[in-house]
């Protein structure tokens, strides 16, 4: 799996959103753009094990909270859907679904 905390993957994520949301922000055929999560649903490839490949859990939240940032920014038309998942691997789940819920998304 990728370090999603690297510089490098933060950089072509923020670039990515940015390039898709220049073309598809606000048009009536796209319902929703899906938010990154880690674990139980979103990176389906982690379960079920437990724990994560981060540094630290704190680490890990602040790496997905950044990332739901970057998402907001650039989908601004769009809405945002984040996955009710539970935080099986400890990675901040939580903290997004209610970042996104207060961001009307």
């Amino acid at each position: 799996m990728p370090r999603y905390d690297h510089p490098a993957y933060q950089s072509a994520f923020e670039d990515l959103n940015a390039l898709l949301a220049a073309k598809l922000n606000g048009r009536p055929d796209v319902e929703y753009m899906d938010t990154m999560m880690y674990g139980f649903w979103g990176d389906g490839h982690s379960w079920p094990f437990e724990g994560n490949l981060f540094p630290s859990d704190a680490v890990a939240e602040q790496t997905w909270l950044r990332m739901l940032a970057v998402q907001l920014a650039h989908w601004t038309r769009t809405p945002l859907v984040t996955n009710t998942q539970p935080d099986f691997n400890r990675v901040g789940n939580a903290a997004m679904l209610d970042r996104t819920v207060r961001s009307r998304n």
